[in-house]
């Protein structure tokens, strides 16, 4: 399989024309710079969309007061790659690590290292300069495949969101993490140290019960016969994997979970 720029899959009117351009620079600026909000502004995400003859071959941009970076995603034998295209300043989503901030520890440490008390937990904010932004390229870039997606993103800093103490939903670990139970025959019981994702959990809970494989289409849209592989995926398109070292090997498949 060649390696093929892979934009938004159902591109209709999400994200950024050419005739939209001007608009949402100022828009871009606006919410960064304005005094009214600039405080409350970590991110402004964008997809800006590629030229008429092939507008899915634009990029995704993510935009800060630290600074921009413009990238691309790619389809190939070994997955979904992202590249970085342009950058200016610091790229404001560098820092990936799933497993930041998981202590109390280490959140009073960010908390103080970004100006705020760590003793009351209702008040231990942290700055983006302190934050993570888990598996940030693959979230914007699915965001960006439904064309109910808008035009900009934006993504609140941890303190605030208008008025509004607090926040819910940010790109930003401290609102991206959960924790994920499986219980049921099948499973290894005990702490697993790893990160999982939403789309892990069907394909995983699917293999536990001893499904069979098919020909769908995982994350770079292409069906295992598109790709030259046997069947391996579980749904007609799985953008997860198995997270096969969660799973026993029974000599027969659980009847439910």
């Amino acid at each position: 399989m060649a390696r093929v720029q892979h934009g938004p899959e159902r591109l209709a009117d999400q994200g950024l024309s050419a005739q939209q351009s001007e608009s949402a620079d100022a828009a871009i600026r606006a919410l960064l710079l304005d005094p009214a909000v600039e405080d409350q502004v970590d991110l402004v995400i964008a997809y800006r969309c590629g030229p008429e003859t092939n507008p899915r071959a634009g990029r995704y941009e993510v935009w800060s007061l630290r600074g921009m970076i413009a990238f691309t995603r790619w389809a190939s034998a070994e997955g979904l790659e992202f590249q970085v295209e342009e950058r200016i300043g610091e790229n404001p989503v560098a820092e990936q690590n799933p497993a930041a901030l998981r202590s109390v520890v280490e959140e009073c440490a960010a908390a103080e290292a970004s100006g705020f008390p760590s003793a009351d937990p209702a008040r231990r904010f942290i700055a983006p300069s302190e934050q993570s932004y888990p598996f940030a390229y693959e979230r914007i870039a699915q965001l960006f495949d439904s064309p109910n997606a808008p035009d900009l993103i934006v993504s609140p800093k941890d303190w605030a969101f208008g008025v509004q103490p607090g926040t819910h939903g940010a790109l930003h670990v401290r609102q991206a993490r959960a924790s994920l139970w499986f219980s049921g025959p099948g499973f290894v019981a005990g702490l697993h140290d790893r990160a999982a994702k939403a789309v892990d959990i069907a394909p995983t809970v699917l293999a536990a019960l001893g499904f069979p494989k098919i020909d769908g289409a995982d994350a770079s849209g292409r069906t295992s016969r598109e790709r030259g592989v046997p069947a391996d995926v579980y749904l007609k398109r799985q953008d997860g994997e198995v997270l096969s070292d969660l799973l026993e090997e029974p000599a027969t498949a659980p009847r439910f979970l």
